[in-house]
Protein backbone atom coordinates (compact mmCIF):
# COMPACT_ATOMS: atom_id res chain seq x y z
CA UNK A 1 0.00 0.00 0.00
CA UNK A 2 1.04 3.58 -0.71
CA UNK A 3 -0.03 6.57 1.01
CA UNK A 4 -0.06 10.10 0.58
CA UNK A 5 0.65 12.92 3.30
CA UNK A 6 -0.75 16.28 2.82
CA UNK A 7 0.57 19.80 5.20
CA UNK A 8 -2.05 19.18 7.46
CA UNK A 9 -0.92 15.60 8.92
CA UNK A 10 2.71 16.86 8.72
CA UNK A 11 1.68 19.93 10.87
CA UNK A 12 0.14 17.86 13.21
CA UNK A 13 3.13 15.04 13.50
CA UNK A 14 5.35 17.99 14.56
CA UNK A 15 3.26 19.40 17.03
CA UNK A 16 2.62 15.74 18.27
CA UNK A 17 -0.63 14.74 17.87
CA UNK A 18 -1.17 11.47 19.30
CA UNK A 19 -3.62 10.28 16.61
CA UNK A 20 -1.26 10.93 14.19
CA UNK A 21 1.62 9.75 15.98
CA UNK A 22 0.08 6.46 16.07
CA UNK A 23 -0.60 6.53 12.14
CA UNK A 24 3.35 7.51 11.62
CA UNK A 25 4.71 4.72 13.34
CA UNK A 26 1.47 2.53 12.08
CA UNK A 27 3.13 3.18 8.40
CA UNK A 28 6.62 2.58 9.34
CA UNK A 29 5.68 -0.52 11.10
CA UNK A 30 3.89 -2.00 8.25
CA UNK A 31 6.50 -0.73 5.97
CA UNK A 32 3.30 1.43 4.22
CA UNK A 33 5.34 3.58 1.56
CA UNK A 34 4.93 7.16 2.07
CA UNK A 35 4.41 10.39 -0.47
CA UNK A 36 4.33 13.69 0.29
CA UNK A 37 5.45 16.65 -1.80
CA UNK A 38 7.15 19.53 -2.11
CA UNK A 39 4.62 22.12 -1.67
CA UNK A 40 3.43 20.34 1.68
CA UNK A 41 7.13 21.13 2.66
CA UNK A 42 6.56 24.80 1.34
CA UNK A 43 3.28 24.95 3.44
CA UNK A 44 4.90 23.67 6.05
CA UNK A 45 7.26 26.04 6.54
CA UNK A 46 5.04 28.82 5.68
CA UNK A 47 2.83 28.25 8.07
CA UNK A 48 5.06 27.12 11.63
CA UNK A 49 7.38 30.17 10.27
CA UNK A 50 4.67 32.75 10.12
CA UNK A 51 3.83 31.35 14.08
CA UNK A 52 7.24 32.05 15.29
CA UNK A 53 8.97 28.68 15.58
CA UNK A 54 12.70 27.88 15.41
CA UNK A 55 13.45 27.79 11.40
CA UNK A 56 16.24 25.16 12.49
CA UNK A 57 13.95 22.93 14.14
CA UNK A 58 11.58 23.24 11.56
CA UNK A 59 14.80 22.41 8.84
CA UNK A 60 15.59 19.43 11.54
CA UNK A 61 12.08 18.29 11.46
CA UNK A 62 11.50 18.43 8.03
CA UNK A 63 15.21 16.11 7.26
CA UNK A 64 13.82 13.62 9.52
CA UNK A 65 9.95 13.40 7.77
CA UNK A 66 11.43 13.06 4.34
CA UNK A 67 14.38 10.50 5.28
CA UNK A 68 11.43 8.08 5.29
CA UNK A 69 9.41 9.06 2.15
CA UNK A 70 9.04 9.69 -1.36
CA UNK A 71 8.98 13.70 -1.83
CA UNK A 72 7.22 13.83 -5.39
CA UNK A 73 8.14 17.35 -7.04
CA UNK A 74 6.58 19.32 -9.91
CA UNK A 75 6.91 19.10 -13.19
CA UNK A 76 5.28 20.47 -16.28
CA UNK A 77 3.09 17.14 -16.67
CA UNK A 78 2.44 17.72 -13.31
CA UNK A 79 1.23 21.32 -14.09
CA UNK A 80 -0.99 20.58 -17.11
CA UNK A 81 -2.51 17.68 -15.31
CA UNK A 82 -3.02 19.92 -12.05
CA UNK A 83 -4.42 22.81 -13.75
CA UNK A 84 -7.44 19.99 -15.35
CA UNK A 85 -7.66 18.68 -11.98
CA UNK A 86 -8.19 21.97 -10.36
CA UNK A 87 -10.66 22.99 -12.82
CA UNK A 88 -12.71 19.76 -12.32
CA UNK A 89 -12.97 19.71 -8.84
CA UNK A 90 -12.75 23.67 -8.08
CA UNK A 91 -9.78 23.03 -5.53
CA UNK A 92 -6.88 25.24 -4.91
CA UNK A 93 -3.82 25.57 -6.95
CA UNK A 94 -1.46 23.98 -4.83
CA UNK A 95 -4.16 21.65 -3.26
CA UNK A 96 -5.06 20.33 -6.96
CA UNK A 97 -1.24 20.19 -7.77
CA UNK A 98 -0.69 17.76 -4.24
CA UNK A 99 -3.40 15.40 -5.10
CA UNK A 100 -2.73 14.94 -8.58
CA UNK A 101 1.28 14.35 -7.60
CA UNK A 102 -0.43 11.11 -4.75
CA UNK A 103 -2.91 10.32 -7.86
CA UNK A 104 0.23 10.00 -10.30
CA UNK A 105 2.58 8.06 -7.55
CA UNK A 106 -0.20 5.35 -7.13
CA UNK A 107 -1.24 6.12 -3.87
CA UNK A 108 -4.31 4.36 -2.28
CA UNK A 109 -4.91 7.01 0.26
CA UNK A 110 -4.54 10.44 0.78
CA UNK A 111 -3.93 11.85 4.92
CA UNK A 112 -5.31 15.72 5.24
CA UNK A 113 -6.87 17.76 7.24
CA UNK A 114 -8.39 19.71 4.63
CA UNK A 115 -11.95 18.67 4.90
CA UNK A 116 -13.09 19.75 1.28
CA UNK A 117 -10.66 17.28 -0.25
CA UNK A 118 -13.65 14.88 0.92
CA UNK A 119 -15.29 15.43 -1.99
CA UNK A 120 -15.38 11.58 -5.06
CA UNK A 121 -11.59 11.96 -6.06
CA UNK A 122 -12.14 8.64 -8.50
CA UNK A 123 -8.83 6.30 -7.39
CA UNK A 124 -7.78 7.36 -4.40
CA UNK A 125 -10.11 7.43 -1.05
CA UNK A 126 -9.39 10.54 1.10
CA UNK A 127 -8.91 10.17 4.91
CA UNK A 128 -9.38 13.24 7.37
CA UNK A 129 -7.66 13.41 10.57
Amino acid sequence: MKVGLDTGFILKLYLREKKVIALWEKFLKEEVKVVTNLLCGYEFFKVLGARGESLQRLKEFWQFFVSGVEVAGINEELILEGAKFEIRYRLGAFDSLILMSFLRAECSRVYTTDTKWKQKVKGIKIVVV
